[in-house]
């Protein structure tokens, strides 16, 4: 049988994801909107989580 509940290692993710949104990205959100660049520290901390290595931070960055 399928199921559609995230397995444990997705609901890992999900929280690291939505801690980095909340305290990291969603402060500095305008500003990096204004600027058109994304903070070093910011690209940083998404490679140490391995978020860098999504697709959608690849075009993000440009």
């Amino acid at each position: 049988m399928i199921s559609f509940r995230p397995s444990e290692d997705e609901t890992a993710f999900f929280k690291v994801a939505r801690k980095l949104a909340e305290e990291q990205i969603r402060p500095q959100a305008k500003e990096m909107e204004d600027s058109k660049q994304v903070s070093s520290d910011l690209i940083h901390e998404m490679k140490d989580l391995g978020f860098y290595h999504l697709n959608y931070l690849k075009v993000w960055r440009g």
